[in-house]
């Protein structure tokens, strides 16, 4: 307990001086929840702190996602895995789920009980949901924010022109007012199921 005290003091005092606000963008206009069920890997981010400290010596990163039985209001199981300080390492997961959809690729993002949700938001999609998404989660607790865009992909690669490409975007869109630098995940050497 007090280690979480200290931790959530020196996020807060870090962002004391920026504290950014959650951006309200609009999701893909062509979003479909079928189109985000599946498997993505996760190609790389630009993150606070808050976001970061879940993700710590994460590799070779995905997301399973699919939709919660017997329900017609688009909400999703969602399970992150990562292997832990090497492509060999011990599986990390996390269970969560996105509900609420307000509107299509738009959710609440639960994680963990004590944990706050955030809001969460498919922003690009390719055309089939084949390819290619961005998705930005974004949460204020504490009177701190805590942000993440994740460019995601449904292999493990993705062409550099395109990741280039999403990057530019969500920029654009004003995702990462902190000026965050994009980090690759780790994939060097990393099997998937």
């Amino acid at each position: 307990m007090f280690g979480a005290l200290v931790f959530t003091l020196a996020i807060a005092i870090a962002q004391s001086q920026t504290n950014p606000t959650c951006r309200f963008s609009a999701p893909a206009s062509n979003f479909r929840p079928s189109m985000y069920q599946g498997r993505w890997y996760e190609v790389g981010k630009m993150q606070t702190a808050g976001g970061a400290f879940w993700q710590e010596g994460c590799h070779c990163t995905y997301t399973e996602i699919e939709a919660v039985p017997n329900n017609s209001e688009g909400d999703q199981n969602v399970a992150y895995f990562c292997n832990l300080d090497a492509p060999n390492g011990e599986v990390s997961a996390v269970d969560g789920l996105l509900y609420n959809m307000s509107r299509p690729g738009e959710w609440k993002q639960r994680l963990l009980p004590f944990v706050p949700p955030v809001d969460y938001r498919v922003i690009v999609i390719d055309d089939q949901g084949e390819e290619y998404a961005i998705s930005y989660d974004c949460g204020t607790s504490s009177s701190v924010t805590n942000y993440c865009v994740h460019i995601l992909s449904r292999a493990p690669t993705l062409n550099e022109d395109i990741v280039q490409m999403l990057v530019r975007i969500a920029n654009e869109m004003d995702l990462n007012p902190e000026n965050l630098p994009f980090e690759r995940t780790p994939i060097e050497n990393c099997t998937y199921d």
